[in-house]
């Protein structure tokens, strides 16, 4: 945990290291409703041979059972192709979810999105403010963790 007290803050900006294409971009974690997005994630299915294949559900429509969700449906994916990989998936409950499950499956993933010049300034603002609360945060972490004071950081 020391490192992160001269690490950046984790809202921190990233710059392009290509000088012909500068571009300022940040990380943010993406939720995607596998139910209500399969195509996004898996290749179409036109042929019944596919080895991995299930019904597109139908928004607003009950899900097939499981026998016939490999069979019955008007579209079908392929579950052994994918154009995403997520970091990681939940069941988490939906509010309104209809005829569908009260819990449903959500992909996690970080995508990089390129910042307008206004979010740009707005999160220089941001990180500069932060900078020195967060360390207080880690130094706390740390006494609290291993007994000791470590003293402040290099950046300090």
């Amino acid at each position: 945990m020391l490192p992160l007290l001269d690490a950046p803050p984790p809202a921190r900006f990233l710059s392009s290291d290509r000088p012909e294409k500068p571009a300022c971009t940040v990380r943010e974690l993406v939720r995607i409703n596998h139910l209500a997005n399969c195509v996004l994630c898996h290749a179409p299915s036109h042929d019944r041979n596919d080895l991995v294949r299930g019904a597109v559900p139908l928004g607003g429509q009950p899900l097939p059972p499981p026998v016939a969700y490999y069979e019955q449906g008007q579209n079908f994916v392929r579950a052994d192709v994918t154009y995403l990989r997520q970091h990681f998936s939940v069941q988490q409950p939906v509010a309104t979810p209809g005829t569908w499950p009260a819990y449903q499956r959500f992909d996690y993933l970080v995508r990089v999105r390129r910042l307008s010049p206004h979010e740009q300034t707005q999160l220089n603002e941001l990180t500069s403010k932060d900078n020195g609360e967060r360390r207080e945060i880690i130094r706390f972490a740390l006494r609290e963790l291993t007994g000791q004071d470590l003293g402040p950081g290099k950046s300090d």
